[in-house]
């Protein structure tokens, strides 16, 4: 294999490397600007709000005593799989 073949390879290659594709935005990291926040529910509806547990016992300490990590998510009465918000995370002791 000639100098020339080996050059004209690596430019090929180099150049076929650095191209880029059209830029998506859409995979970008974004804040999710409603945690925290609970939903609005329409009129008729209450407001609820419920733990789930997740993790292992001892996966938090308050006071150091084990606790068992739970979320907290509030959710309108009439829809809670379709309004349900993530609220923060808790320690439930002892677990």
């Amino acid at each position: 294999m000639s100098i020339c073949r080996v050059l004209t390879a690596a430019l090929v290659l180099s150049l076929a490397a650095c191209a880029d594709g059209p830029v998506d935005e859409s995979h970008e990291a974004t804040i999710d600007q409603e945690i925290g926040v609970p939903p609005n529910c329409p009129a008729g509806q209450t407001l609820v709000f419920f733990t789930v547990p997740f993790g292992t016992c001892g996966g938090c300490t308050v006071s150091r005593t084990p606790g068992q990590p739970e979320q907290q998510f509030a959710a309108c009465s009439g829809d809670i799989n379709g309004t349900k918000k993530f609220i923060q995370n808790l320690c439930a002791t002892p677990c």
